[in-house]
Order: C-alpha cells, then structure tokens, then sequence
C-alpha cells in the first residue's frame, strides 16, 4: 500500500465518520423529548442570524488570534475552542439589540426570519 492510497483510505473514514454522525444527531434528535425542546426554542430563534452572521466574523477572530498569538500546536487548539465561541456570542448579542434597538434593520437584513 502506497502512501497515497493511505491518505485516500483516511479521507473515506473520516467522511463515513462526518456521514455516521449527522445520520445520528438527525435521527436522535427525533428521541429528545420535545418539553425539553420547547424549554429552548428561544434559542432557536437565534440560529438563522448565528448561520448568517458567524462565518466573517469567525474568520476575523481566527486571523486576528493566530496574528496574536502565533501558529502553534496550543494557539492552534485555544483559537480552535475560543474564536467559535466568541462568533456565536457576539453574534447573539449584536442579534438582541438589533431587535431592540433597530428591528427593522435586522427584520431586513434577515429576511424576517
């Protein structure tokens, strides 16, 4: 066995692994109870403008920590765990006061959703 084939064997794990993980969350989301779900659905209403909003921001944070903290093994874990929590919390609150402040603006900028 080459050292190309490896790899290649490697990227069909790894995507069975991607495949065999989204089949589980879908079909054991089905299992949760939904008072549970119904407890959170506030939090629902965040994910359109977490989706929309997380990817530039994220990609700002992540240039901007590695600019800071340099490219290596920890830094590389630390942003790895932070930046994604820092996106999805600035994105939530800049999403709470749109709502308060300017609802319009963000009714628009989010399709109404």
């Amino acid at each position: 066995m080459t050292f190309n084939e490896f790899l290649f064997g490697l990227d069909i794990l790894n995507n069975l692994g991607i495949l065999i993980g989204m089949l589980s969350v879908w079909f054991l989301y089905d299992q949760i109870n939904p008072s549970r779900i119904a407890r959170y659905s506030v939090l629902f209403s965040y994910s359109f403008f977490i989706f929309v909003f997380h990817e530039p921001l994220l990609t700002i944070f992540k240039k901007g920590m590695f600019f800071l903290l340099g490219k290596t093994n920890s830094s590389s874990l630390a942003i790895y765990i932070i930046a994604p929590l820092l996106s999805i919390g600035l994105s939530m609150l800049l999403r709470y006061i749109l709502i308060r402040r300017v609802p319009r603006i963000y009714n628009f900028a989010t399709g109404g959703r």
